[in-house]
């Protein structure tokens, strides 16, 4: 059983961040089997890179969306990105040199981290979504929208 398991109360309403968010999720698990399966560092240290490397495609996607969107609380949210990056980087850092790290803390940390964001901060952009996306439909019907349809709204 993965240690995390998507629900629909995580979901947005936009598409392309909710595909992005279950594939952090996914890699988060895989972290959590690597631990299980007492992979080495050097293994676990690869997991978190490719991590780090797609949340950093992921909060650059993120960002242009809020500012398509003109969200009010972008810097905010990106302080919140820069502080998770510098977290990361230190992790990496400490994972397979002599410096200490605990892989239980370290994925819990990571699961807590990007559930409560999800759930509090994201929520907040699906909402600015989902506000532009009933004053634009003339009938208020809810629609799942990716970034192209922003795009075209918004231009």
């Amino acid at each position: 059983m993965p240690l995390i398991e998507w629900k629909s109360e995580y979901d947005t309403g936009i598409e392309s961040i909710d595909k992005q968010h279950r594939r952090l999720v996914n890699m988060i698990n895989a972290l959590d089997r690597s631990r299980k399966d007492n992979n080495s560092d050097r293994t676990i240290r690869n997991v978190m890179i490719a991590i780090a490397n797609y949340t950093k495609l992921h909060f650059a996607d993120e960002e242009n969306l809020m500012r398509k969107l003109e969200f009010d609380e972008l810097e905010y949210h990106q302080g919140l990105h820069n502080k998770l990056r510098e977290q990361v980087v230190n992790i990496l850092t400490r994972i397979g040199t002599d410096q200490h790290y605990n892989i239980n803390n370290l994925i819990q940390f990571l699961s807590n981290w990007l559930l409560n964001h999800i759930s509090k901060e994201d929520q907040k952009i699906g909402a600015r979504a989902k506000s532009i996306s009933a004053s634009n439909n003339s009938q208020n019907e809810h629609i799942l929208l990716n970034n192209d349809d922003f795009s075209r709204m918004l231009s």
